[in-house]
């Protein structure tokens, strides 16, 4: 009597006792497979990415710190600007990104090329500042370490076929104070009858911050406009993210 009114699948399950478990469908379980491989993969790229940027702050810090262990440019000074002869200072530079470099408007061949190269590498800038104008500007300045034939009329005739630098000079005894001050060594060589003489100098692109103290340098002589623009900008990043000095 039972057996026509129930259904045999369930009269089934009556009889064993023991109803049969739900199997969960073979869709679901790769599903379920999937999201827990994807997760351990998630938490294993995030904890190496969360590795690589300590790694990275690290390394920029310590970037940072080694800039600062140069004592370059630190001292006050006062030149005059060639062009109007106004007078020139350190404070006055501040918050300025300086290109600097000391040389001598007689110099037949070395000055000439690095302050070309200086040129370019304030062309190149000025093209990526106006793809990102947060971009600072960058200044190129040329010290004279010969005051004496470098008067600021003869400067400013030099720095005709330079348009972008400020050009620097002042007397012998500030002259030598400002190189004493940039770690920049000159010696004057023998005179001519005619009162000709060259200087051996120290050959350097100082990149200044906004601090006016040093924060990079370039003495590599073959190395092109190209690959020195890069390293400006990676300097200048890292002095927006670590400065702590207050102008």
């Amino acid at each position: 009597m039972l057996s026509r009114l129930l259904p045999s699948r369930l009269l089934t399950r009556m009889k064993s006792g023991n109803p049969s478990k739900r199997k969960i469908p073979l869709a679901t379980r790769f599903g379920i497979v999937g999201f827990v491989a994807g997760s351990v993969y998630f938490m294993h790229w995030y904890d190496e990415e969360l590795k690589k940027a300590k790694l990275k702050q690290e390394r920029e810090q310590n970037l940072w710190n080694n800039t600062q262990q140069y004592n370059i440019g630190r001292n006050d000074w006062t030149l005059v600007n060639c062009r109007d002869n106004s007078v020139v200072t350190k404070e006055k530079l501040k918050e300025k990104w300086l290109l600097m470099y000391f040389g001598f408007a007689h110099c037949p061949d070395i000055c000439p090329e690095t302050m070309e190269k200086i040129m370019d590498i304030k062309e190149i800038h000025d093209h990526e500042r106006k793809k990102n104008p947060e971009l600072p500007d960058l200044e190129p300045v040329f010290v004279t370490i010969d005051p004496e034939r470098d008067t600021p009329q003869n400067l400013a005739y030099y720095l005709e076929d330079y348009p972008s630098f400020l050009g620097l000079t002042g007397s012998s005894q500030q002259i030598k104070q400002m190189c004493k001050n940039y770690k920049i060594y000159f010696s004057v060589g023998p005179k001519s009858d005619e009162g000709e003489y060259l200087l051996d100098h120290t050959i350097v692109i100082y990149l200044i911050n906004p601090n006016g103290v040093y924060q990079n340098h370039f003495m590599n002589r073959q190395m092109p406009p190209e690959e020195m623009h890069p390293v400006i900008l990676q300097q200048i990043d890292l002095f927006n993210k670590f400065n702590t000095t207050s102008n």
